[in-house]
């Protein structure tokens, strides 16, 4: 009978003392990282960071987080306790995401984004459980530089949130729905505007 795999566990540490435990999960080498030190640049208890991610200067990482291989984060982020983060995903500059948050490959932060907590933005359109889609399939999500999207908010793949938008709490975007820039946007789904008066600089 095959036994099943051990359990890994990270050790308690005392402020100031980095743990690296690897081990093979699926052929990809996984690390856990965590730190006790407010000023050191990712501080996070068992957070799991795959080797090929990117992690600009200056960026916190919180507790209980997945980045995946491939993921691109700019300097400067705050990533708060249990987000996951997809391949490939790109974060830019100065962004900001809240806890509970899932980003799935294919999305795009321009810098200076705030998503709200327990946001999810989703990849492909038609998902089954049955059988694979295809990376080929999966749809792109843009969120343009400077965006905020309230807490509870879904973005259903092939979306674009323009520069400065505000998507208020609880709220849907459709997949393709392209919201002009600087519009206060509410609705679930998405059908009314404003003007927004705060535009960042």
């Amino acid at each position: 009978m095959e036994q099943p795999n051990e359990e890994v566990l990270v050790p308690p540490v005392s402020a100031g003392d980095i743990i690296h435990q690897l081990y093979v999960q699926e052929e990809h080498v996984i690390q856990f990282h965590r730190f006790e030190q407010q000023e050191d640049p990712i501080k996070g208890q068992y957070t799991i960071i795959e080797q090929g991610v990117d992690i600009g200067e200056g960026t916190k990482i919180w507790n209980y987080v997945h980045i995946m291989a491939g993921a691109k984060i700019g300097k400067n982020c705050v990533i708060g306790d249990y987000v996951h983060i997809d391949r490939d995903v790109v974060i830019g500059n100065g962004c900001k995401i809240q806890n509970r948050c899932d980003l799935y490959k294919g999305v795009t932060l321009e810098d200076n984004v705030f998503i709200g907590p327990n946001v999810t933005f989703t990849n492909v359109r038609k998902p089954r459980a049955n059988h694979d889609v295809p990376v080929s399939a999966y749809t792109p999500t843009m969120v343009r530089e400077g965006a905020t999207i309230g807490a509870n908010s879904t973005i259903i793949c092939g979306a674009e949130i323009g520069r400065n938008v505000i998507v208020g709490a609880g709220c849907t975007v459709l997949s393709n729905q392209k919201i002009p820039d600087n519009e206060v946007a509410v609705g679930n789904p998405i059908r009314k505007y404003a003007r927004t008066h705060v535009v960042n600089k």
